[in-house]
């Protein structure tokens, strides 16, 4: 085995190396865009973008942070802006609203070229830590409307009666739901007893835009943590997208979250009806009917 602090100098050139080769730019008109290897906890990267203006450097988020505070509507309130205020000073942010174009940028600014990195690097952490205080803030704050609530009741109730008229000498279940899937508010769990098969089932209610989007980030963010394992199988199961929904683009938003599901973490995707009409419990496991 190679002796690791005899080789620090050579890996940290590595990490270096490493790191760097994560970053890419482009450029869109005047701005350059900076995608940096920083990212939120859907997944997404952090991009900074620096424009040339007035012989100085201004260094944005594009009204990123804001316009997600707006789409998971997350209010401030009085305790979210102090810990708001305490990140803008400790990063020296500025905040500016363009009403023309109902926008409000975090930016940096400096006069001198070799403060731009910096700046950027300030910028990055700032918006990665801010966007993932909303995402945490929507996936564990935010609380169940009644159809949501509704809705996940209906889906654990029905598993509890399959549960109960599915079972066999061969194939026995009950319904658990492990540590981890109560802390992501999976839905309902499943466990094949005498084995270590275990499914879980996340409910994605779009009754309505705030519990849609609420479910789909919820999900995302407990599919990606618990990721794919050959003893856990996780679904989604998704009740009837109503007329509004179909108005601002659900099914698009749905299919691709459902299509990145499957390709990455292994999810399978049910409506509500197909948990309904479940004749054999293995279906669930990735097993052939018995």
């Amino acid at each position: 085995m190679i002796d690791l602090i005899n080789q620090t100098d050579r890996l940290f050139e590595q990490i270096k190396t490493d790191f760097d080769s994560l970053w890419s730019v482009k450029q869109r008109n005047a701005t350059i865009e900076y995608i940096t290897p920083y990212t939120t906890l859907t997944g997404d990267a952090v991009s900074v973008f620096v424009t040339q203006r007035d012989n100085g450097y201004v260094i944005t988020d594009a009204g990123c942070i804001f316009d997600l505070a707006a789409e998971q509507e997350v209010e401030l309130g009085e305790r979210k802006t102090l810990h708001y205020a305490e990140l803008v000073a400790k990063f020296g942010i500025k905040v500016i609203a363009q009403r023309d174009q109902q926008k409000v940028f975090c930016y940096k600014n400096t006069m001198d070229l070799n403060m731009v990195s910096s700046c950027i690097y300030d910028m990055a952490n700032f918006q990665q830590t801010l966007m993932n205080a909303i995402l945490l803030d929507t996936i564990f704050s935010s609380q169940e409307t009644a159809s949501a609530k509704y809705f996940n009741r209906r889906v654990r109730d029905t598993l509890r009666e399959k549960v109960r008229a599915l079972s066999s000498d061969k194939h026995k279940y009950e319904l658990y739901l492990g540590e981890e899937a109560k802390l992501f508010q999976f839905t309902t769990g499943i466990r094949e007893v005498g084995t270590e098969l275990f499914w879980i089932g996340m409910g994605i209610c779009r009754t309505n835009l705030q519990n849609f989007r609420h479910s789909v980030l919820r999900a995302e963010f407990g599919f990606k943590y618990i990721g794919k394992s050959e003893n856990i199988k996780m679904a989604s199961v998704s009740d009837v997208l109503p007329t509004s929904l179909i108005e601002n683009r659900g099914v698009g938003i749905l299919q691709t979250a459902m299509g990145k599901w499957e390709s990455d973490y292994g999810v399978s995707n049910y409506k509500y009806e197909d948990v309904e009409s479940l004749d054999n419990m293995t279906i669930l496991f990735g097993n052939p009917a018995a």
